[in-house]
């Protein structure tokens, strides 16, 4: 009975997602969406301990699957070989077994990577048009319009305020707020970004069931919040997600998207400029090695590269670092010690140390495959296709200085790629809502 109890917790999110999977697919992908940033630990019995993200995970996954043997749909070609990504990553965390200090993170830390390849397949298999896909983006958006919110809060609030007690980033430094919202800052930012990218790809679906001027400010309070979660590598992941957007989007992108978004870029820069706690920040990008955090970052990849050489092709293990950190920490310099303990700060870096040359290949073919089908997409459903894009170069930027996959969040890239995926795979041209008459009939 105790185990039981101690269980529930985890239990009652998964059972509900599994209801709403199992009766619709896309409400059940909304309600994920919607409930996906507020990921905590629901149960902690060692060794195993669940957060709320991964019991969603699993009800999503679950309903999903007896829906699938109950009504038998047909299965996407595409969410079949999304799928099947998952048997080299298998092999390459077997693999990486060989020399880990502790097993059981292997077999965690490959179900994290699972998470984000079932999700992506699950969102595949679900949506097949643009109405499916604007439900879903919708619920991820309004959501996060609601956490730009309380970011904003949370910054006129201040690190005093009883809004941000005990809020691990005010350990970094005590006299600056960031908007975090449930995350932390540099999780936060790369979230904000794909609501903007959803934002910019139904925004004209959106605007015929609320007035325009909501969908706006909704984007407007989004990227205010993504400038104060003060993430650098959030603002460039960002940049870098809207070019390759705008640039593949537009047919004449000098007029159409690079010349207003140059003047969007240079207000926010000169806003910000104007504001003490982010001058700093932007300044810095200027000269970004002489900024400590771009300083302890170089220090974090040449520790790591040291371990990678130990078992260069298998590495140390999935999910091993963390413990391989506590073994070399006293070779390190004490102002690194703190930053790296959790991670090393780049997913690459971190994979290949991990998994060696085989686990870091691996996901290399994995993205390389992302990125060649959304660019022969482009063919079917070109708007479904540069949000893939966009999504893709968020995850590849964002990884590079930091590590965006972390716990049951991660898969908040397999919710854009799913959504661009599914309408690619179904073949179907994009799909926009109708504007109403006055009287309330479709024109």
């Amino acid at each position: 009975m105790a185990g039981i109890v101690a269980w529930a917790p985890a239990l009652g999110p998964a059972v509900l997602q599994a209801v709403l999977s199992f009766y619709s697919p896309v409400l059940g992908l909304c309600f994920f969406a919607a409930a996906l940033p507020f990921d905590y630990i629901m149960m902690n019995k060692a060794p195993i301990t669940v957060f709320s993200g991964e019991a969603l995970v699993t009800g999503l996954v679950l309903g999903l699957g007896f829906r699938f043997i109950v009504k038998r749909p047909r299965l996407e070609r595409s969410a079949a070989h999304i799928m099947l990504w998952l048997v080299p990553l298998a092999a390459a965390a077997a693999l990486s077994a060989i020399y880990a200090g502790d097993r059981w993170a292997v077999l965690k830390q490959f179900l994290r990577w699972a998470q984000l390849w079932l999700v992506f397949a699950a969102v595949v298999q679900s949506v097949r048009d643009q109405r499916a896909g604007g439900r879903l983006a919708a619920s991820y958006f309004i959501i996060a319009v609601a956490l730009s919110i309380l970011g904003l809060a949370e910054v006129l609030a201040g690190p005093d305020s009883w809004l941000n007690s005990g809020i691990p980033v005010l350990h970094e430094n005590p006299l600056v707020m960031r908007a975090h919202g449930p995350f932390h800052p540099n999780a936060f930012a790369p979230y904000l970004a794909i609501a903007l990218l959803f934002w910019a790809n139904w925004r004209h679906d959106w605007a015929q069931a609320v007035p325009a001027p909501l969908v706006w400010l909704g984007a407007v309070l989004a990227v205010v919040a993504l400038v104060l979660t003060q993430s650098r590598t959030g603002w460039i992941a960002a940049v870098a997600a809207f070019a390759v957007w705008g640039l593949l989007r537009f047919r004449r992108p000098v007029r159409s998207f690079i010349l207003p978004a140059m003047a969007a870029v240079v207000a926010i820069v000169v806003v910000a400029l104007m504001v003490p706690s982010l001058r700093g920040r932007v300044l810095s990008l200027a000269q970004p090695w002489k900024a400590p955090s771009f300083q302890f970052r170089m220090e974090a990849f040449k520790a790591g590269l040291r371990v990678w050489e130990e078992h260069p092709l298998t590495g140390i293990g999935a999910g091993n670092y963390a413990k391989k950190f506590e073994e070399i920490k006293g070779s390190l310099k004490p102002w690194v010690v703190g930053a790296m303990r959790s991670h090393a700060h780049n997913f690459y870096l971190q994979t290949g140390i991990e998994t060696g040359v085989i686990g870091l290949v691996v996901w290399m073919a994995a993205l390389v495959w992302l990125a060649a089908l959304f660019w022969r997409g482009r063919r079917v459903n070109q708007a479904a296709a540069v949000l893939g894009m966009g999504v893709l170069a968020l995850f590849v930027v964002g990884n590079s200085f930091e590590l965006m996959v972390v716990h049951s969040r991660g898969v908040m890239f397999a919710l854009g790629w799913g959504a661009a995926a599914g309408m690619l795979g179904s073949g179907r041209k994009p799909r926009s809502v109708k504007p109403r008459g006055r009287s309330g009939t479709r024109k």
